[in-house]
């Protein structure tokens, strides 16, 4: 089965600077697509597969988001001439203002986009 094929949570297409703090190391990119259940960040580094940290942005209420996150991907974008390296994370735990944070932008998401990308 594809990796497409086995996603279960609708993604949305964002465009949002973010950080990834791991133990020991930490990655900026932008989130790419987002999900109740993960996301994709493209970046010009990636953290290993496996990575445990947190992921960090901001919401559109210029609020803070900061989940706990498990790398468990990397990739290449395909069909762009300058292919761009990221990474897909797994939300592992919530705090609960957080969750409610991103289900709010999640709605919003929803409501202004209205297909699965």
């Amino acid at each position: 089965m594809d990796r497409q094929n086995r996603r279960v949570s609708r993604r949305y297409s964002v465009s949002i600077p973010c950080k990834f703090n791991g133990p020991d190391e930490q990655y900026q990119g932008r989130l790419k697509n987002l999900s109740i259940d993960g996301a994709f960040v493209e970046a010009d580094e990636c953290p290993a597969v496996g990575a445990l940290g947190n992921l960090s942005f901001q919401s559109s209420k210029r609020q803070q988001l900061k989940i706990a996150v498990r790398v468990v991907h990397k990739s290449r974008l395909s069909g762009r001439s300058d292919e761009i390296e990221g990474f897909g994370l797994y939300f592992v735990d919530f705090h609960d203002e957080s969750l409610a944070r991103l289900e709010e932008l999640l709605r919003k998401l929803a409501a202004s986009q209205g297909s699965e990308t």
